[in-house]
């Protein structure tokens, strides 16, 4: 099946992105998050954290500035894919940022530089979904703002975290919606490879529409 991961997703903070908002200081997994990744067996109880995990049951991954995790991805092998965004600090324009676990809670070597990888879309970015295809690509999807108004940012990385040439431009793929600009919330790899993205796409200032897109393998529409 070529979408093998499972997917657990957080709300974006509101339709259009605030360049200068406080965002939270690296990326925090608390293993209760990690569905599929705790064995009930040898758990103190239900719920407890797994102290197998990280140091006490928890991890922390740091990119270096003011970072947030927003969604996640389990591949069959147990790791993690984590998304969200990086900035300098938090008034400074963000990247997409992607992290990668092993089932410990350890940062993956193998995986971008020190299992952290980030996408620069050009503006003010994050990403929130991530999927897998059965070829170990990762495709993540979220958005990217320039002059106040978000739109579509989609990318695929192959496994070891670099950026996937073959997938629309250098990797990346920038879909609009006018000048009411969208985001996109989550994403997944269809049996075929092709890769539909859902979100919203805003009507007026004060109104947004359910919005899919369905991209080729290529990154094409």
């Amino acid at each position: 099946h070529a979408n093998a991961s499972r997917a657990v997703h957080t709300r974006p903070m509101g339709h259009r992105s605030r360049a200068a908002q406080a965002r939270p200081l690296g990326f925090v997994v608390l293993v209760c998050l990690m569905l599929g990744l705790v064995p009930a067996a040898g758990m103190a109880a239900a719920g407890a954290l797994d102290l197998s995990f990280g140091a006490g049951g928890k991890t922390t991954i740091q990119f270096g500035g003011a970072d947030a995790a927003w969604g996640m991805a389990e591949q069959p092998d147990g790791k993690a894919v984590l998304v969200g965004q990086t900035a300098k600090d938090a008034s400074s324009p963000a990247d997409c940022a992607v992290a990668r676990l092993n089932p410990n809670g350890s940062p993956d070597s193998s995986f971008g530089a020190a299992g952290r990888a980030t996408v620069d879309f050009g503006g003010d970015d994050a990403c929130f979904s991530a999927a897998l295809q059965s070829d170990g690509k990762l495709v993540v999807a979220g958005k990217t703002t320039a002059s106040g108004v978000d739109q579509w940012a989609v990318a695929r990385l192959n496994s070891d975290g670099s950026p996937d040439p073959t997938f629309g431009t250098a990797g990346k793929s920038v879909i609009t919606f006018g000048a009411t600009g969208g985001r996109a919330v989550s994403v997944l790899v269809q049996p075929d490879g092709r890769i539909v993205v859902i979100g919203s796409s805003s009507t007026t200032a004060t109104q947004s529409d359910f919005t899919a897109v369905r991209l080729t393998s290529s990154g094409a529409i």
